[in-house]
This record gives structure tokens, C-alpha cells and sequence, in this order.
């Protein structure tokens, strides 16, 4: 319903608890962080290639973007979005 009237949802997922695949795919951001973000997508998420992988695990499920709060520089968060871009997906 939201996003028929173009209405912005954002959610930060602490605690990570359970979110029915309809209400991940009306979200327009999700900003979970590496434990959120690995209960969302059934693997851990300890590397920056894990990251990645959950990223767009989170975007095939209609996420319109995902913003992860990882413990990480700055210069490989940056990575990560430049990889979204390339596959012209945004995160």
C-alpha cells in the first residue's frame, strides 16, 4: 500500500527478528549490520565478499536498496556500492 502512494519505508532490523517476504519486498531500505544482515540471509556475513553476497541476496527479495552498517572502512563500503552499480541494482 505504501509504495502504490510512493511513500519511503525504511527499517533497521534491531533486533533481527522474523519479516514476512511481503513486507521485505514493500521496504524501500534496509540497513542491517552483520548479525542482522547474516539472520536475514541464512549465511554468515564476516567478510567483505559475504557482504556482498547478502547485499544482493537482500535486493533479489525487492529491497529497492540496502544500506549495510558494517564494522568496516569506509573505502570497501564504498566497494560495495560501486559492485550494486555495475550490476545496475541500488544499495
Amino acid at each position: 500500500m505504501l509504495k502504490n502512494k510512493q511513500v519511503k519505508t525504511i527499517l533497521n532490523p534491531a533486533p533481527a527478528l522474523k519479516i514476512s517476504d511481503d513486507l521485505l519486498r514493500h521496504l524501500t531500505i534496509i540497513t542491517p549490520n552483520e548479525t542482522e544482515a547474516s539472520f536475514y540471509v541464512d549465511h554468515n556475513v564476516e567478510t567483505h565478499e559475504d557482504a556482498e553476497k547478502a547485499a544482493i541476496q537482500l535486493l533479489e527479495s525487492k529491497v529497492s536498496k540496502v544500506y549495510g552498517m558494517f564494522n568496516w572502512e569506509l573505502s570497501r563500503v564504498i566497494e560495495i556500492f560501486r559492485l550494486c552499480e555495475q550490476q545496475q541494482r541500488h544499495c
